[in-house]
């Protein structure tokens, strides 16, 4: 009866015994885990710039008349002054005057340089970005890829349990990384980090500003919450970080 006794025993106590480490979760993952598991996330959207097929403006009387050069399309649409100064693109300055303003109306058509790849341009229904002090009209056209992000360093990993745990559910880690952006051939005609970009005219590097936003010297914190799936695998939920927008 005895040995029956403690098999009963023991089957009684098995599920409390689990409790603890039900509770407590699986162990904390490695930054290599981490990593794989940011690689199959979000994380890896690229980040793009939008170039749109037309574009409608008024200038002021300031810019005089004639087509836009580059500096003064700077300040209408920096990602098509950029491409176009690059030779990346083609763009057609159809203008006149605007009313009794003094100023220019300007319709202009944007397509890619016939010795691009027409790869790199991917058709979006997204117009671009939008000046702030004057009238715009902008119709969908490409977007185009930029930069892509790469992990610098996993420094810091906590659990539910941990003091510095703000909020964290249990079953949840909250990992602390570094990462920069790595631009592409495109992305480097924007890039604050390039060799040339001192070489360009100042308006020309607030375009390039402006437009990405990549500097390929620095480094970005970012964060990201995971937990496991039904198979125990690592799996991000949600990654954050300031400046890390993958549409400019």
């Amino acid at each position: 009866m005895r040995p029956l006794r403690r098999l009963l025993t023991r089957g009684l106590l098995a599920p409390f015994l689990l409790l603890p480490l039900l509770s407590c979760g699986y162990a904390k993952p490695s930054p290599k885990a981490v990593t794989e598991a940011l690689t199959k996330s979000d994380f890896t959207q690229p980040r793009a710039v939008v170039i749109p097929r037309r574009i409608e403006a008024q200038t002021p009387s300031t810019f005089g008349g004639g087509a836009l050069d580059d500096r003064q399309l700077a300040t209408i649409d920096p990602v098509v002054a950029i491409l176009h100064a690059n030779k990346m693109i083609n763009i057609q300055d159809v203008y006149g005057p605007d009313g009794g303003s003094g100023g220019y109306s300007h319709i202009i058509t944007v397509s890619p340089a016939a010795d691009v790849s027409p790869d790199l341009f991917v058709e979006t229904d997204e117009a671009g970005i939008d000046p702030t002090w004057h009238t715009v009209k902008k119709t969908p056209g490409w977007r185009v890829t930029v930069a892509r992000r790469e992990i610098v360093k996993v420094w810091m990993i906590i659990d539910s349990g941990s003091p510095m745990a703000e909020k964290l559910s249990p079953g949840y880690v909250l990992a602390n990384l570094d990462f920069r952006w790595i631009p592409t051939e495109i992305g480097k005609l924007f890039d604050q980090g390039s060799f040339g970009f001192d070489d360009l005219p100042h308006d020309l590097q607030l375009a390039a500003q402006n437009a990405a936003d990549i500097d390929s010297r620095a480094t970005y914190a970012g964060r990201a919450w995971l937990t496991r799936n039904k198979n125990g695998d690592w799996y991000v939920t949600l990654f954050d970080c300031r400046r890390c927008s993958t549409l400019s």
